[in-house]
């Protein structure tokens, strides 16, 4: 009986320790300080905390995507690493899916091959 106890008060410690750290990953994720966020997720194992970490990752290639700063060939590389790594966290999303889908299609009409082995060379 005290065993039982015992690991009752620590799953219930645990849970909150998670909690804490989840709502500091919202709180970068809010601040639009991705990476931060990924690299708080990643720490942790939790089913929970890699499907979030999964849909950060898929905002954050949103974002790159978005940073018309960046030459296409970089966005669109970058987003499809965050992409595969969100689809590595969760197999069954189907909005990573898409995105993944979406994005290969956008690098092979917008990056003919001559252009993307330029990019590579000139890196």
């Amino acid at each position: 009986m005290r065993i039982l106890v015992v690991v009752l008060c620590f799953l219930m410690v645990s849970c909150g320790i998670f909690f804490d750290d989840l709502s500091q990953a919202q709180k970068y994720v809010s601040q639009e300080n991705y990476e931060e966020a990924i690299k708080l997720l990643d720490s942790y194992h939790a089913a929970n905390s890699k499907k979030y970490n999964a849909e950060v990752h898929l905002i954050y290639a949103d974002k790159v995507l978005q940073n018309f700063a960046e030459s296409r060939f970089h966005r669109y590389h970058h987003a499809k690493e965050l992409i595969e790594r969100s689809l590595q966290l969760d197999p069954k999303n189907t909005k990573a899916k898409a995105f993944y889908l979406m994005i290969s299609k956008l690098i092979k009409q917008d990056l003919p091959e001559n252009i993307i082995e330029e990019a590579k060379n000139n890196d």
